[in-house]
């Protein structure tokens, strides 16, 4: 199966040529958007061999996957992982999400945090435990059969901070599997932003979630 990795990036120049060169040996294709980066992010990930999708304005992190869906469907991917460009994951646990999803028939491969980093995180968490059964919805560590992709039509269409397809799945009962990671919290930074702004941004989620949800359940 053709395998790529998606990274959003935005201002990753520190980082990018490190996680680009070691997440390479893991799949056939590395993409990576840059948010409209000030810095090099682009021309660096570029110059260790991954596909670079430059947006011309910061757009955030969700039209970041969403654009690296589009590129790898337009590439024939069949497997996607969306991993993040500041180093905070292993490139190694890679292996560990695409192996279900090519071996095991699964279609969703969700990382699971050892620890949450704020309180709108484990309310937004607790939904998808009671709903689903799933312990941590919000990692950005995932991986995707792309025929979840194409059926449902788009990653993200309402900032659902990267969880809109993995609900699709979930509701749908496609086959999922999870994986504890940890998390390096010595370079961990929140895609989420500031933490009043992100509690803001997860709980509208949340809220969206369960419309969502209500929606489906009258259809």
């Amino acid at each position: 199966m053709k395998t790529a990795v998606i990274i959003p990036a935005y201002n990753e120049a520190a980082t990018i040529s490190r996680i680009v060169a070691e997440v390479k040996p893991y799949v056939n294709i590395v993409i990576v958007v840059d948010d409209a980066s000030i810095d090099e992010t682009g021309e660096l990930a570029s110059y260790q061999g991954a596909i670079v999708v430059k947006h011309l304005c910061n757009q955030g992190y969700d039209s970041a996957l969403q654009t690296g869906f589009e590129k790898a469907d337009n590439l024939n991917v069949e497997v996607v992982v969306t991993f993040d460009a500041d180093g905070q994951h292993e490139a190694n646990i890679v292996r560990s999400f695409i192996e279900p999803i090519v071996y095991k028939d699964v279609d969703i491969v969700l990382g699971v945090r050892r620890k949450t980093a704020r309180f709108s995180e484990d309310l937004f968490n607790y939904y998808v435990r009671i709903r689903y059964g799933i312990n941590d919805l919000l990692c950005g560590l995932k991986a995707y059969n792309m025929n979840v992709y194409r059926k449902h039509g788009c990653f993200d269409s309402s900032n659902s901070i990267g969880t809109e397809l993995a609900l699709f799945g979930l509701y749908n009962n496609l086959p999922v599997a999870t994986v504890v990671i940890d998390v390096n919290e010595n370079i961990r930074k929140s895609k989420f932003g500031s933490t009043i702004s992100a509690n803001i941004k997860i709980i509208k989620a949340l809220i969206n979630a369960l419309f969502r949800d209500i929606q489906n359940n009258y259809k």
